[in-house]
């Protein structure tokens, strides 16, 4: 045999042997699982099993956590309620999946199928005929969650502040939606209304050694997340004595915002080039993270005490670590528009004024690009008392940019000035000359670019028969996009294939154009047009990072279970796992549309069947209906403080 018909041979049997592995892996997805016999839901052998199931659990979503912490603190003997459950049963990483944006996460657990079947896969969405954002939350959802189907086969359930659970639904139970608060005890966050007043005389828990080092933080995030924490658990213990729900579903959402806020005074190292901590703050905020974790395994062990009989599920959706370059640089989207003539704002930028000044002489930089960008960087963070026409002229003869004063560099300052201290800060859009815009999606790897049409949007400018042509040279604009070095500034660019027409079926409306940002091209200093551009511009002028937000999301989260029907020992999870292994728990049917596996090997019933049906979509009505509703004023402050929107 010679040496061509060897390679030849070789390759072939290379081939042959990835067909035969890939063919086990569909064997194994489609007959263990896929094509075993389906029931129903209204099987009379299941309900009577359902029925006859004496099972309870109790869920503790505890956003953020992660192992990296809780195993330093069990180890000093800080976290007695995780120490006990991590000694006695099951626990594992759990492995999310990026973008880690947690209503989709969360909505996944609860539903176990992906984010592009249930549709929560963002903080807020874009409605039709609106330029305003709305929650992402239930009232968009399309997949059943397990609070339906509970209460479809008549099991007591009660479900408290789950992310993107809102608003209140008619449960078999009791349901308290995603962003309760004593402030906020109505009837769209409390099912049934009845409990509206047993809320209202509640008095929530005090841990007196918290309260006390909050006074000394004197933070106000710190505050509000006790109170809130402490709220939800108190709200649980009242209703686990009075109800004793078979599935109970809590979710505590400020270990996440903590983390996001002071991991550069817990971890500080290989953060100091980033993230300046001034001794005094570096003492005062340095147990901040820790306490916090404290103050929740205080929270946790009064929900095990409560629910004694109940086997627990402790789980986060993510992981945190220090946040770093290129993660945490993030494309402004709106901001290239702006440079590339398509998006107008109604306040011109200070990049804008001064660039004005720079064609008429007046500001004069060898770099002016970069001067330009950086004199505005540093001029936002200037006190607004401090912005008078006299110290921006100090401010720019010191550099050399500016030579001598006049009325007219005079007037200009002044214009400058009303820029800076407009209380819009130079972002609000002029939708009378913007052709195209981004929404809040910056945490998404593929983001969206809309068309501002005519008809379609409050103040649209493009007409529809021009929305295929202008859409298609739009595309080719951006796909020409790159750096000095060639790398282009989109990894690509394309037309969502869910707006073939301009207009999308459904409530939530996706974007005309797709794209996903290319990390290889913060190597370069200048964006050009095309090869032969020479006007390129500085790319720092279309980027923004976190400023306060020092630690940040990580696919590693926490899994554990605890109870006398869990076996003790290591396990390993996805985010899909979960909605089987709880339908399974209660002997209910898993939908054979979830991807995810049931974790048996947590649990001591080495016979108990998988039964599976089709899917509980169409099956189970969800009883939320849309109607439209804009961000609450708190909602947009704790999106804002830990860098979710902007």
């Amino acid at each position: 045999m010679n040496e061509k018909t060897r390679k030849k041979y070789l390759v072939w049997g290379l081939i042959l042997l990835i067909l035969f592995f890939s063919g086990l892996i569909v064997f194994e997805i489609y007959y263990f699982k896929k094509e075993v016999p389906l029931t129903s839901i209204d099987n009379p052998e299941i309900i009577s099993s359902v029925q006859n199931n004496q099972n309870k659990l109790l869920v503790i979503g505890v956003d953020g956590a992660v192992w990296k912490i809780i195993l330093n603190l069990t180890g000093e003997g800080r976290l007695p309620a995780f120490r006990q459950i991590m000694e006695r049963g099951a626990r594992g990483i759990l492995y999310s999946e990026p973008p880690l944006i947690s209503p989709a996460i969360w909505t996944t657990y609860a539903t176990g199928v992906s984010r592009k079947v249930h549709q929560i896969d963002n903080f807020v969405f874009k409605p039709k005929g609106s330029y305003e954002t709305e929650p992402m939350d239930s009232r968009v959802r399309e997949a059943p969650a397990l609070w339906e189907i509970f209460s479809h086969f008549g099991k007591k359930v009660a479900v408290i502040n789950w992310d993107a659970g809102a608003p209140a639904e008619p449960v078999n139970g009791v349901f308290l939606a995603y962003g309760i608060s004593p402030k906020n005890l109505t009837e769209e966050f409390v099912y049934p209304p009845e409990w509206i007043e047993k809320l209202k005389k509640i008095d929530p828990i005090q841990i007196k050694w918290f309260e006390e080092k909050l006074r000394g933080w004197n933070h106000p995030a710190l505050s509000r997340g006790y109170e809130e924490d402490r709220f939800m658990v108190s709200c649980a213990l009242e209703i686990l004595k009075e109800l004793k729900p078979d599935l109970m579903m809590i979710y505590l959402r400020n270990i996440d915002e903590v983390s996001h806020l002071f991991w550069r005074y817990r971890y500080p190292v290989g953060l100091e080039y980033r993230f300046f901590n001034p001794p005094q703050l570096e003492n005062r905020f340095r147990e901040v993270l820790d306490s916090y974790y404290q103050f929740t395994d205080q929270l946790i062990s009064y929900l095990l005490k409560s629910a004694r009989g109940y086997t627990v599920l402790i789980l986060s959706d993510h992981g945190q670590d220090a946040t770093y370059p290129p993660k945490n640089v993030f494309l402004e989207i709106n901001l290239l528009l702006h440079k590339l003539g398509y998006l107008e704002y109604r306040i011109p930028r200070c990049e804008d004024q001064l660039e004005k000044m720079h064609q008429m002489s007046i500001y004069q930089a060898n770099s002016w690009k970069e001067s330009i960008f950086f004199d505005c960087q540093k001029l936002r963070s200037v006190k607004k008392e401090l912005l008078t026409p006299a110290n921006l002229l100090k401010f720019f003869q010191a550099q050399g940019k500016i030579q001598k004063n006049s009325p007219e560099v005079e007037k200009d300052l002044e214009k400058l000035i009303t820029i800076l201290t407009h209380p819009k800060e130079e972002g609000e859009i002029d939708w009378a000359r913007t052709r195209l815009f981004n929404l809040s999606d910056f945490h998404k790897d593929i983001r969206g670019i809309y068309l501002n049409l005519k008809n379609r949007e409050p103040e649209g400018v493009i007409e529809f028969p021009d929305f295929h042509k202008f859409r298609k040279q739009v595309i080719k604009e951006l796909k020409a996009l790159q750096g000095e070095n060639g790398v282009k500034l989109f990894k690509r660019v394309w037309a969502n294939p869910e707006k073939k027409e301009p207009i999308a079926p459904g409530n939530i409306d996706p974007p005309d154009i797709l794209v996903e940002f290319n990390p290889s091209v913060l190597s370069s200093q200048y964006i050009y047009r095309s090869r032969s551009d020479t006007s390129p511009f500085f790319i720092a002028s279309i980027l923004w990072s976190y400023q306060d937000v020092s630690g940040d999301h990580i696919p590693e989260g926490i899994i554990l279970f605890y109870g006398k029907d869990v076996r003790m020992g290591k396990i390993s999870a996805d985010i899909y796992n979960l909605a089987p292994t709880i339908l399974w728990f209660f002997d209910m049917p898993v939908g054979s549309d979830m991807p995810g596996q049931v974790l048996k090997e947590a649990f001591n019933f080495p016979d108990k069947p998988i039964r599976y049906i089709k899917s509980y979509q169409g099956k189970i009505q969800i009883p939320v209906k849309y109607q439209s509703r804009k961000l609450r004023k708190e909602e947009k402050e704790k999106l804002r403080a830990v860098g979710y929107i902007k």
